[in-house]
């Protein structure tokens, strides 16, 4: 007859039977995991793919040789970018803003790997059609205001001790608006792919996050030599101070004007920046950068500051 189970040997059959119950739920949530993405085959995370140029698809330019109004393809959101561009699916994105604790624990990086430009240069995030579309659209439904910005002078008996540091006209492009909202989407979309390359900072990959701060679209007229002086977009308390990631969109022809030239001053002088049309510049908001005066013409840009908590 055999003898009854030890203390031991029961403590050891209640951990096999908890380890094989582990196993059996593991392997159950796997299974349904594997089916349900089986069965659901476009749920892709285009993120990670790495693009150096982001081209746009016929989708949009044929939409972009229409008449732009409420029953057009842009109107209806028909050259969003779940059909042009890299961006998450709309099921990847949780419904809260701010950065995600499970999408900082992915970001498993090699420190070695960590890379600091001083400034990116993305060639065709946006065609001359789209660019020309932006400005004319602006111009049409947006109200624009003056942008002057001012600084204390180092003279204090000049100008009553402020001076000047930016004559332009500038407006807001509303995220959540049909008109704007695509231009959001693919500017974080080119953003984050840039940023995992480089700089690695916690930005947010959801446009509604409200670390996303407006887009903003200015006007450099040569009728008013339209500048901004050297400064940075980041400041010292505030909102401002969460700033980490500067955007800039060369909206305009460059034979429409002469002057108002985007600098970046990486070293002891100053790196003026192409401007070709459609090209973003992305840099850590803490660089120190100019708007040249414009002399003939008209330059318009877009600007996108990305915080982090």
């Amino acid at each position: 007859m055999a003898s009854p189970p030890t203390e031991r040997e029961t403590q050891l059959r209640v951990r096999i039977d908890s380890i094989n119950a582990q196993s059996i739920f593991l392997g159950a949530l796997l299974g349904f995991s594997t089916i349900y993405l089986l069965s659901n085959p476009n749920k892709v995370d285009v993120l990670d793919t790495a693009v150096s140029d982001v081209a746009t698809c016929e989708t949009c330019s044929v939409c972009l040789d229409v008449e732009i109004d409420e029953n057009s393809c842009i109107a209806a959101n028909q050259c969003g970018p779940s059909e042009c561009h890299q961006v998450a699916p709309s099921w990847w994105t949780p419904p809260f803003s701010h950065v995600y604790w499970d999408e900082i624990l992915t970001r498993d990086y090699d420190p070695k790997a960590l890379s600091n430009p001083r400034v990116t240069q993305v060639n065709n995030v946006f065609s001359k059609k789209e660019s020309k579309w932006i400005i004319d659209k602006a111009n049409e439904v947006l109200q624009w205001t003056d942008a002057q910005v001012y600084q204390r002078s180092v003279d204090e008996e000049e100008d009553e001790g402020y001076v000047e540091n930016r004559r332009a006209r500038a407006t807001g492009l509303d995220r959540n608006s049909d008109d704007w909202g695509w231009i959001y989407d693919r500017l974080l979309s080119v953003v984050n792919i840039n940023n995992d390359e480089s700089w690695r900072e916690l930005i947010p990959r959801n446009m509604s996050s409200d670390l996303v701060e407006h887009i903003q679209i200015a006007e450099y007229d040569s009728d008013i030599k339209g500048h901004y002086n050297w400064h940075q977009d980041i400041g010292t308390e505030g909102e401002t101070s969460r700033r980490r990631l500067s955007v800039v969109v060369q909206l305009s022809n460059p034979l429409e004007y002469d002057g108002g030239d985007l600098q970046v001053r990486t070293t002891s002088t100053a790196l003026t920046l192409s401007k070709e049309q459609g090209q973003i510049f992305i840099f850590p908001s803490y660089m120190l950068h100019r708007v040249t005066p414009t002399t003939k013409g008209i330059r318009y840009s877009l600007a996108l500051w990305i915080n982090t908590d």
